[in-house]
């Protein structure tokens, strides 16, 4: 199984939505539309593994189930509720928003 980092999961949200470079890169365009607000301090985080959960919460946001101030566990809850997600490993009650992507 492969594990996919934060800018892997940047740039297939902008590969997968078509979506047009507003600023100086992927990760600055999904910033400057509100998809992600990065891991602080400015930086995105390019190389850090990504969890289900961050990824859950930007495909929320792209999809206008959430925005900028929705936690993860809400944008998640969004994505369950709209038939999106389900269960991790046959678990209907757990998403496994800490597991990696």
């Amino acid at each position: 199984m492969a594990i996919a980092t934060r800018g892997a999961l940047a740039q297939a949200l902008f590969d997968v939505l078509n979506i047009q470079t507003t600023s100086t890169g992927v990760t600055s365009t999904l910033a400057d539309l509100g998809i992600t607000n990065g891991v602080g301090g400015g930086r995105y985080g390019t190389n850090q593994i990504a969890t289900r959960g961050q990824a859950f919460t930007m495909i929320a946001r792209a999809l206008g189930l959430a925005d900028s101030s929705t936690s993860i566990e809400a944008a998640s809850q969004a994505l369950v509720d709209a038939g999106i997600v389900r269960g991790f490993n046959n678990d209907p009650t757990n998403i496994g928003i800490n597991q990696p992507l």
